[in-house]
């Protein structure tokens, strides 16, 4: 590979001549460098030389003695081999007196030269003045040398170099002249065009076709013989000039392009290698220029040598085995080792029921067990992933040492000192991991022997048995448990106003029969009776009027009969005197006979009023009965309760059954509620508090259409469905389909995704995509989607579960309020957690997450990130690089699912399209 084949164009021509004048600069530089030196010797030589003419004046100033001594130095000096000490030292002195001048520095001696020193003063004297002359000779030979040899020299090469440039840059400029003459050249602006020679003879042939056309035309038209003879010899004239050009033309075009291809293949060619050819000439003296320096200019000798080598054993008598021996013999630590935590019995001297180092299970305590061991076994997974990277790295890091230790040299080990300390770190977080794995293991047992010795029994109790106190409920009784009131009061089985409005349903306004014949079952289930529903959601179901129906209240305890009259809603309290039940007019013993009454006589509700009972709005079909509930055992346990396998009557559908146990606090009860609206085991998206009033609670839980008319509308393969809610009774329900399968996406992925093929994974990720794009086609947004919260069914098909059931505003946005404490920080998109802004868009950057742990085979995304951690990476525009093995068109998916402007990201219906195709490969 040379000039003349790769740099042939002007672009390279232009980067040639920079090169050149680089080249010309550079070795300027270093004239100027060595200059500087033979100058620096030169003065240098002049001053030690001034050194011996001083000692010689100041001898010949002496009188006597004197001059005895100065004969004695003269014949000290005449002596024709002083001695080899007197040599050394005088050698020593000058190099270190030289060294020390260059450096700035001030020069010692060593003990040893100090002690060379000390010879007889005459004989030391005479050699140290004699030497120090003979070196001056030495540097002022040296300072000649160089500008005779390599400055000299280096001069000349700047000389020739700059008439090399000169001399390229005529040819080149008179090869392009040359190659100009026969083409059209045309300027780099493409504006102006040089007429060259060729084109002058295209214009001139151009020109003469359209004279010989015009005689040819002409001789045509003539008609007298005397004007077609002219015509005819003005045609001749022409074809023979057109001819003559034609010819011309063509040798011409033939001659520019033989010369074109000579130009490029040898011409051009040849001046480049030339000029490649003495470059590398110039390069070699250069080289020698350099050498020759470095020879003139070394001050290396044997003496110097010697010196280095006693330095040399000094420093090899450093051993760093041996090197902190004392310190630590000055400094051991003395005692024995501190005792660890010790449990002190005297602590339970007032709880006697409480056994030392034992785990209490009770009713009491069994939630906050079970929720104890998952998440000890789900920091255990996390860590055994940490710590697996990290046994990975240490291996690494060790085979990565080992190799190089082999050809380690001396002065290179330095250059490892930083993967050794990567080393020695990597093995202490080793062992710091493994400390934190026994301690969370010890633990996990503990909590895993109690959990596994109760079994599928229910837990002890905490509290004194209550004579008063109804027996608790058995697994295969509870769905024929009687209504009961819970102690605190204000709502039907035992909750507070402001959750049981969570179930109401539209009844669509259908009309009730007569009640008469139903006027003996108990209020809550009279279908026209809806539970704590607030006004809001009254407003909604009642709609024409005489719409009627009975409700609980919300602001103080009793029931509400609201009738829609005279195009708004109007609530009338229940009066409760004396267990007997009134408006404003006959009591009665219960109100299913109340209503009855005014219902078939039609008189009006109060006497101020006009408001007649015409038609009851029932609930809907999705508000269940426990008695439609037959419970099975238990396949499950979830935050507020157990999770049974059931059947629906009367035909015995097979259902999965939530439920939520009676002793938990009102607080949970609530929760628990608010999770069944969004149809949730593990609401990690829900924000809203529940330390709120009754009034703000029902505000942001009835913003949106009632859960009933919004589970009417779901209903696809890859979505799992929400049967219905039992409310009016302890324990409440919540049904759902059963699905009789692998159990949950994640689970599935981490024991059985290494027996799958990428196709497998590619259909089930197209299961996820069709079920979120059914739902985003009922603006419906997700917020929690995560290989955790889907369910593997028969034939590995993927249903979605635990869907928020958040409705989309009018602009498309859900907005949640409240803290990130239970928001999974790394599956939730960016404008979500920044703004609390949830779209579909944000569901489609979960979905990339769901992607990644799909091909990951269920690895945790961010592993080695904490929540914060990854946060603020996604922001700088962090993201994970695609699993081992994942097909390139799903990392592309990922990417675009993880575009950070949320309009830039895929919609469900167009993901589940390409996931399709992918498939169909």
């Amino acid at each position: 590979m040379g000039f003349g084949e790769k740099l042939w164009c002007p672009q390279a021509h232009a980067a040639l001549l920079r090169l050149l004048d680089s080249e010309l600069y550079l070795m300027e530089v270093m004239k100027k460098w060595m200059s500087q030196r033979a100058k620096s010797e030169r003065e240098f030589s002049a001053q030690l030389h001034s050194m011996a003419a001083m000692v010689e004046k100041l001898d010949r100033s002496q009188h006597g003695a004197g001059m005895d001594y100065i004969s004695q130095l003269n014949k000290v000096r005449s002596s024709p081999a002083p001695s080899s000490v007197c040599v050394c030292v005088c050698v020593c002195v000058c190099v270190y007196v030289l060294e020390s001048e260059r450096n700035k520095t001030c020069f010692t001696f060593t003990s040893k030269c100090l002690s060379m020193l000390f010879c007889p003063v005459e004989q030391s004297w005479g050699v140290l003045v004699y030497q120090t002359d003979t070196l001056s000779h030495v540097m002022k030979k040296s300072a000649e040398d160089l500008l005779d040899g390599p400055i000299s020299k280096l001069s000349l090469l700047i000389r020739d170099k700059q008439q090399l440039r000169k001399t390229f840059t005529e040819q080149w400029n008179l090869l392009k002249q040359e190659l100009s003459k026969v083409h059209l050249y045309t300027s780099p602006s493409r504006t102006q065009v040089t007429q060259t020679e060729l084109e002058r003879m295209k214009s001139s042939y151009r020109q003469a076709a359209k004279d010989a056309a015009q005689a040819k035309r002409k001789l045509e038209e003539a008609s007298k013989d005397k004007e077609r003879e002219k015509a005819k010899e003005r045609n001749i004239k022409a074809l023979a000039k057109l001819y003559e050009l034609h010819n011309e033309y063509v040798l011409s075009v033939r001659a520019a392009r033989v010369y074109h291809q000579h130009h490029y293949s040898r011409i051009q060619p040849g001046l480049l290698q030339a000029l490649q050819s003495l470059q590398e000439e110039m390069v070699l003296m250069l080289k020698e220029v350099l050498l020759e320096y470095f020879e003139i200019s070394s001050f290396l000798n044997q003496d110097m040598v010697q010196i280095h080598g006693e330095m040399s054993s000094a420093l090899t008598a450093i051993n760093p085995n041996t090197e902190y021996q004392s310190f630590i013999q000055q400094n051991r630590s003395i005692g024995e080792i501190p005792d660890g935590a010790e449990l002190e019995c005297g602590l339970l001297d007032d709880a006697e029921q409480l056994q030392p180092g034992q785990i209490e299970l009770n009713d009491l305590t069994l939630e906050a067990v079970q929720h104890k061991l998952t998440a000890l076994e789900e920091e255990l997974m996390d860590l055994a992933r940490t710590m697996g990277s990290q046994q990975t790295s240490l291996e690494h890091l060790e085979l990565q040492l080992e190799a190089e230790q082999e050809g380690v040299k001396r002065g290179q080990r330095i250059y490892q000192f930083s993967k050794r300390h990567a080393l020695e770190e990597c093995r202490q977080q080793v062992a710091l991991s493994q400390g934190i794995r026994a301690r969370l293991e010890v633990q996990r047992v503990l909590l895993k022997e109690k959990l596994d010795q109760l079994g599928p029994r229910d837990p002890p109790s905490a509290l004194s048995p209550d004579p008063e106190a109804s027996p608790p409920l058995s697994v295969t009784g509870i769905a024929h448990v009687s209504e009961g009131r819970w102690e605190g009061g204000g709502g039907s089985a035992g909750f507070p106003d402001n959750v049981l409005g969570l179930f109401s349903g539209n009844g669509g306004g259908l009309v009730l029969s007569p009640v008469g014949q139903e006027v003996e079952r108990p209020l809550e289930q009279q279908t026209w009776y809806h539970g704590a529903i607030p006004r809001l959601e009254v407003q909604q179901l009642l709609t024409k009027d005489g719409d009627f129906l009975v409700r609980k209240s919300q602001e103080k305890p009793g029931y509400v009969l609201s009738v829609h009259w005279s195009g708004a809603c109007k609530h009338f309290l229940v009066q409760n005197k004396d267990n007997m039940y009134c408006l404003d007019g006959e009591s009665f013993h219960t109100i299913p006979q109340l209503i009855q009454q005014y219902q078939t006589s039609q008189q009006h509700v109060t006497k101020k009023s006009e408001v007649v009972l015409r038609r009851p709005v029932l609930k809907d079909k999705w508000v269940l009965e426990h008695d439609d509930i037959i419970l099975g055992h238990i396949i499950g346990r979830g935050n507020f309760g157990e999770v049974y396998k059931g059947q629906l009557r009367p035909d015995n559908t097979p259902v999965a059954v939530k439920t939520c146990k009676n002793n938990l606090p009102l607080e949970q009860k609530s929760k628990f509620l608010i999770e069944a609206r969004s149809a949730h085991t593990h609401t990690h998206t829900h924000t809203h508090t529940h330390t709120h009033t009754h009034a703000h609670a029902h505000a942001a839980l009835y913003s949106h259409p009632t859960l009933s008319r919004i589970l009417k509308q779901y209903d696809h393969p890859n979505v799992v469905k929400l049967i219905g809610v039992c409310t009016q009774k302890q324990p409440i329900y919540i049904v759902m389909e059963l699905i009789q399968g692998s159990g949950d996406f994640l689970t599935f992925l981490r024991n059985q995704g290494r027996d799958l093929k990428p196709k497998a994974l590619v259909k089930m990720a197209e299961n996820v995509a069709s079920g979120m794009a059914y739902l985003e086609s009922k603006k419906c947004i997700h917020r929690d989607l995560a290989a955790r919260n889907c369910l593997v069914a028969e034939n590995n098909s993927v249903k979605i579960s635990d869907f928020g059931m958040s409705r989309q505003d009018d602009d498309g946005v859900y907005l949640a309020e409240g803290g990130l404490r239970q928001i999974p920080i790394k599956w939730t998109a960016p404008e979500a957690l920044n703004y609390g802004r949830y779209t579909t868009q944000s569901d489609v950057w979960s979905f990339g997450i769901l992607l990644w742990e799909t091909f990951s085979l269920g690895l945790t995304p961010y592993m080695s990130m904490s929540n914060q951690q990854t946060r603020d990476e996604v922001e700088k525009g962090y993201r994970m690089p695609a699993p081992h093995a994942c097909p390139v068109e799903i990392a592309r998916i990922m990417n675009n699912c993880w575009q950070y402007d949320p309009q830039n990201r895929p919609s469900f219906k167009k993901l589940r399209a390409e996931l399709s195709a992918i498939h169909k490969k």
